[in-house]
């Protein structure tokens, strides 16, 4: 969705709090500029660790992220964000640590490395490439090819090097001297601990989790259509939610993974669309009917504006970006209004349309639903002027969009160019690393 995210603005006001307390109980005019490096040594740290607080509260899966960072890829590129520049910051405050023991450039050198004396400098170092080892991994894990799985466990190194960081503050001597800065900071990281405790502990405990019997799979070119009935209780879900997967089977790893819910709440089965993505996913070949999946959810907010509302609407999805709108045009299909629904399928070429029969076949002759499959390669881009043809009222059509940034982004801009109200625009894009 294009607006500001509150989430955002949330960090902000955090980041704006720890530096209004440091300049008013620990900044002192009097040592500016003479001790300038320590100045901003202090600064960086108190704000390096604040960051990567906020990057353990933004892993958590917690309802309310969606709402404050519009949707989980929101909270998922706020996190990355919010971990890298804590980790630049945090290796700035040990770089302005070691630029005040130069010209001695064996000194400065060893500041990257636990190599003292005082624990509390050699804590600090351990949290340093506790953190590096993590962004590393997770800035590369592309080009060198790491497995998801492999990089899960570099993720929970970063509650270590947060834990680290916090008896790093502790014993350093002087870092926060008066109390209210002393508890705000101490209060933040201890926050930033707790969620990672409770995501890497207790998340599987204290959030719902169901077990599901695989009844079907058909695999249609590099998708996967997976039917599961329950093997004790249902799982209440809205139209446009996903939920996270993880199979009991040997050949796949047991790592969840988040997939969208292709079927209705009526339905009598749960039904999830998979492309094969990545090394997961290839994996899935292994599955067979009989076996078990454990599911965790729902999660999403995608369709909540369409839900709670009878405003005409356009459904654009590209590629298995179509798949929260398999549920959502059941829902419209059952609504009795006049709402005017009208759906593209963006795909390069026909042959890659797998739903193609599964939306004709759920709109049939429904007067108020139209139906597009637009090939990219074939016909060429969808056109804002394609969209407004659907439409007899711009300003209140609600958007929705899922599939690539490539896609989603340029649409957004074109739409809004077109006198769409940009917050009548829900967007959702997969590329999440």
């Amino acid at each position: 969705m294009i607006k500001t995210k509150s989430g955002n603005i949330l960090i902000f006001i955090s980041l704006a709090v720890t530096m209004i307390l440091w300049l008013v109980f620990q900044f002192r005019i009097e040592d500016f500029p003479s001790l300038f490096l320590y100045q901003l040594n202090q600064v960086a740290a108190l704000i390096g660790t604040l960051l990567l607080s906020w990057s353990m509260f933004l892993a958590t899966r917690l309802n309310v992220l969606e709402y404050l960072f519009d949707g989980m890829d929101g909270v998922y590129k706020s996190h990355k964000k919010v971990s890298i520049w804590g980790m630049v910051i945090i290796i700035s405050h040990v770089a302005f640590l070691a630029v005040q023991k130069m010209p001695n450039l064996d000194r400065a050198v060893g500041m990257f490395f636990p190599i003292h004396n005082q624990i509390f400098v050699n804590v600090g170092a351990w949290s340093l490439w506790s953190f590096v080892l993590f962004v590393a991994t997770t800035l590369l894990m592309k080009k060198i090819k790491l497995p998801y799985h492999i990089w899960k466990y570099t993720h929970k190194i970063t509650g270590i090097a947060l834990i680290l960081a916090f008896v790093h503050i502790v014993l350093t001597p002087g870092l926060v001297s008066l109390p209210i800065l002393n508890f705000w900071i101490l209060f933040t990281i201890g926050a930033g601990i707790a969620c990672w405790i409770y995501f890497e502990f207790l998340y599987k405990l204290l959030t719902m989790n169901y077990a599901y019997q695989i009844s079907a799979i058909n695999k249609v070119g590099d998708v996967f259509k997976i039917d599961l009935t329950p093997q004790d209780k249902n799982m209440s879900y809205k139209p446009g939610q996903y939920a996270y997967l993880s199979f009991a089977k040997s050949k796949i790893k047991r790592e969840a993974h988040p997939f969208t819910i292709t079927s209705h709440p009526d339905d009598n089965k749960l039904t999830f669309a998979i492309k094969i993505l990545g090394d997961y996913t290839s994996t899935l070949d292994n599955l067979q009917v009989g076996d078990i999946a454990n599911i965790n959810g729902p999660y999403g907010n995608f369709a909540d504006r369409f839900l709670s509302s009878d405003t005409d609407a356009v459904f654009i999805g590209g590629g298995i970006g179509i798949a929260p709108f398999m549920s959502m045009i059941k829902e419209a299909k059952k609504q009795t209004n006049d709402r005017k629904v009208s759906i593209f399928y963006c795909t390069k070429f026909k042959c890659e349309a797998y739903f193609d029969e599964e939306f004709t076949k759920d709109i049939g002759e429904n007067l108020n639903i139209s139906y597009i499959n637009k090939c990219s390669r074939e016909e060429g881009r969808l056109a804002v002027t394609e969209i407004t043809e659907k439409i007899k009222d711009i300003k209140n059509t609600l958007v929705f969009i899922c599939g690539p940034k490539r896609m989603v982004h340029p649409l957004e801009k074109d739409l809004i160019l077109q006198d769409f109200s940009k917050n009548n625009i829900v967007s959702e894009n997969f590329d999440l690393l």
